[in-house]
């Protein structure tokens, strides 16, 4: 899927409609009130900080899965990755 927001984006994995990469700035209200949660407990040291994140029941699905996977297995250095606690891997 495409938006044209980032704001589209998260509101579409609030809707369960699938996973989201945030900003956590702008998703912080939605992962403290459960709108969202993360689906790994890692996060990318960038410029810009980037958090995958989804409805809460959405993690447990297999294309979720898959993607997280696929995604983390495509991310920066290990050096670049750090836990920010949430679910297991």
């Amino acid at each position: 899927m495409k938006f044209g927001t980032s704001a589209l984006a998260y509101q579409a994995a609030i809707d369960g409609m699938g996973v989201v990469m945030a900003q956590k700035e702008l998703v912080r209200d939605d992962l403290a009130n459960g709108r969202l949660v993360a689906a790994h407990p890692l996060a990318l040291r960038l410029e810009d900080n980037y958090y995958l994140a989804s409805e809460a029941a959405a993690h447990r699905r297999s294309d979720i899965q898959m993607f997280r996977h696929w995604i983390l297995s495509r991310s920066c250095e290990p050096a670049a990755i750090v836990y920010t606690g949430g679910l297991s891997a």
